[in-house]
Formats: C-alpha cells, structure tokens, sequence
C-alpha cells in the first residue's frame, strides 16, 4: 500500500526491525528505538542495492517520493544513485572540505571492523537521526562548539539525556579520527564538558498512591506500545522479585537456576551487591517471574547478560527503567526503587514475618550470628510469600479480590 502522511506519524516501534513499502523501491525502516528511516531499494550491475534517503519527519513523504524519482533517473542514465551521491559528496568536500557526513562515514566503515554487528548499526541510526540532518553538511574543520550543542539540545528536547550523552561521544571520536587524518585541527566536543543538562534528580522512593498501582501496573504491562519489550520485563521483574536495580540489570543467565523446575531461583553473587563484602542474596522466583524470565530469554538468551545494552558486553543503564516510567506518565511519582517501598508495605501489612521481608529485600542482619543462621533464611516462608504477592498483583491489575495470605511455616527457633 501508498504510505500516507497520518500513517507515518502513528507508526510505533516493534519487538523487531520492520519496513512499510511506498512502492517503486521505497520504504519506511522503523527501528526498535522509535527511528523512522527512509531507504530505496534498487538494483545496479545485476546486484541488489540500498540508498539511505534520510529520517522522517525530517524527510517529508513527498521528499523522500521525490528523492526516489531522481534515483530512478539515474539508474535510467544507466548510473549508480549511491555512487552519484558519494561523488557529489567528494565534489563538495573538494571545494569547502569534507564534509562531518563523509568522515563519519569514513571512521564508521573504518570502526566497524572491531564492533558488533547490531551496535555498529545502532552508532549509524544515531548519526543519520540527530547528527547528519543537523552538522552533516557542513566542513568538518570548521564546525564550532555552538553548532555541536545546538544538535545536542534537541536530542535533550525529548528528554533523552544519556543518549544526547553518547551522541556527543561518537560525535567526538569521528573529529579525533579527523583530527589524526589532518581533516580537522582539534575537538570541538571538547569545549562542551559540562555543557549537557544532567539527568533530573529524582526522589528514588517515590512511590504512586495505593488507588493509582493497578493502572501502574496495566500500564506497565502496555509498555511495548512506547518502548522495547526489554525494558517491559525489566520493570515487570522489578516489581516481582523487588530487586535493587542495579542487582537486576547486571544479572547474567547463569543465576538463573532451574527454571524448568518447581523451585526456580534467582542467584545475586555477592559481587552485584549494594554494599561490598555482603552475603549474597537468594530470590525465590514465582509462576509469573518464570515466564518473563522466559519470554526475555528469547530476546537476550543468546549472550551473557540478561539486559544488554546497544554495546552486547555491557548491561543498560540504571536510568533505562526510570525513563520508561517517565514515559509513562509517573515522573515524581514513581521510581524504580519505589517498587521495593510498596512490596515491603504491602508484606508486612499482611501479617508476612518482618524478618522474611526484610530478607528478601536484601537487607542485612547486622548480628553475625542471626546472619549465619539466616544463610537459607526464611526460603520456606519467602517462596510462598513472593508466589503470594505476584498473585496479588494480578488480582490488583484485574480489579479481584485479594488472594488469601499463606500460613506461616515454623521455623527453628535460634
């Protein structure tokens, strides 16, 4: 089908990459992170090739229809529409220098070598996105520190501060790589330390009211129509296991131990830990914990973290959560951190043994002697309380009265 103008502007990201052809070649790329790109694809010399047209809605549909039609003619000449592209770039660059576009590209090809596939693709994405529409076409060796920040203040425009970060960090490897090539004399990124609006401070315990959890809960569950499913499981875990965050986003697969079985856990090494030295902590998983566990192996099962980030060897940052329920709507008025407040108030509310709870929040006992005897700690009262509490969040969401509370088992007295 014709894309139209009122289709492009409602289109949302998927789990996965996806295209929506225009026709004649023409197609609409849109990114898990939200980018829509344009492509032509065509044929030249017998091989199947494509040309980047730019971003919507930088690129209007009538532009980039546009733009396609002055490729077709090309090919029509009989000549290659990326090849004419690129001699037009090395035409420009000849008469006022080259271009940030040209050795961006340059380094990139050059970078590539030694990266991921998918990271790669994810450095060019944020270059054709932000970067090229705003300083692409101009002189690389004269580009000024104003100019860089002004790209970089749209990005912080939509809130996306750590990624205004990174920008701002490839942007400053591609004028090093200039600056070695004799392209450019110096770094004009480096004039910008301390330039770049910090990430708002947040109240790390804020937490909704008690009416407000079931929507946040929905909402969370809806997640995938603004964000990647990653970080929807990531905040589903959250409430479920009430993991500190930093415990959570740098786990690897292989704490996760018999999640086939019939008593699943979840291994935190005293490594990840808030607080060096500490014992590690054990985390009981529910019915529910096992299937986003599950569902997230098949999305990241295939490395070792479970929450990787674009670069595959490092986990997402502890602001990706947050951000997302930003998005949401919850700014000031629930944190990530804040899932930790509301279990605790809701287990001890229930009559579940402080002790249990506290445990499980990974709190430790200060007494060496109750903290030996608590190595299991209370794991017979905490799996069935945690099954309790991911129940009972169902219910919540689903408007259903709440599940009964487990007795208390005995434990040993010290």
């Amino acid at each position: 089908m014709a894309l139209t103008d009122a289709w492009l502007r409602k289109a949302k990201p998927g789990v996965k990459v996806y295209k929506q052809s225009d026709g004649g070649g023409l197609y609409i790329q849109i990114n898990v992170s939200g980018a829509k790109l344009w492509r032509l694809a065509y044929r030249y010399g017998g091989k199947q090739k494509t040309l980047s047209l730019g971003n919507y809605p930088l690129i209007s549909l009538s532009e980039a229809r546009t733009a396609r039609d002055s490729a077709k003619r090309l090919l029509l000449e009989g000549l290659d529409p990326a090849q004419e592209r690129e001699n037009a770039i090395a035409a420009n660059a000849s008469e006022v220098g080259e271009t940030f576009e040209a050795v961006a590209r340059e380094w990139h090809a050059w970078k590539s070598k030694r990266l991921a596939t998918r990271y790669s693709k994810q450095i060019m994405t944020r270059f054709e996105t932000d970067a090229f529409p705003v300083i692409g076409e101009l002189d690389i060796s004269e580009i000024t520190p104003p100019q860089i920040l002004d790209m970089l203040r749209k990005i912080e425009g939509r809130g996306a501060f750590e990624m205004a970060k990174r920008v701002k960090d490839h942007c400053s490897q591609v004028f090093r790589y200039a600056l070695v090539s004799g392209k450019c004399e110096r770094d004009p990124t480096a004039d910008l330390r301390g330039a770049l609006q910090p990430a708002p401070r947040v109240n790390h315990s804020a937490v909704v009211r008690k009416d407000e959890l079931p929507q946040l809960l929905r909402d969370i569950d809806n997640y995938d129509d603004l964000g990647e499913p990653i970080t929807r499981l990531g905040l589903q875990l959250a409430t479920l296991t009430i993991l500190r965050t930093s415990e959570l986003i740098k786990s690897e697969w292989s704490q996760i131990e018999g999640l086939e079985s019939d008593e699943p856990i979840w291994l935190i090494p005293d490594t990840q830990m808030k607080i060096k030295g500490r014992d590690g902590h054990i985390v009981p998983l529910s019915r529910q914990a096992v299937q986003h566990l599950q569902e997230l192996r098949e999305l990241t099962g295939h490395g070792k973290l479970m929450f990787p980030s674009d670069n595959p060897r490092k986990p997402i940052s502890n602001n990706t959560l947050l951000y997302a329920l930003y998005r949401m709507g919850y700014r000031k008025r629930q944190t990530t951190h804040g899932f930790r407040r509301i279990a605790s108030t809701i287990l001890n509310e229930v009559g579940f043994r402080p002790d249990a709870v506290e445990k499980q929040l990974a709190h430790e006992e200060k007494n060496k002697v109750r903290r030996a005897y608590n190595a299991a700690e209370y794991m017979s009262e905490r799996r069935p309380m945690l099954q309790w509490y991911a129940d009972f969040l169902d219910a919540l969401k689903a408007g259903e009265p709440m599940p009964s509370v487990p007795s208390r088992p005995v434990v040993a007295a010290l």
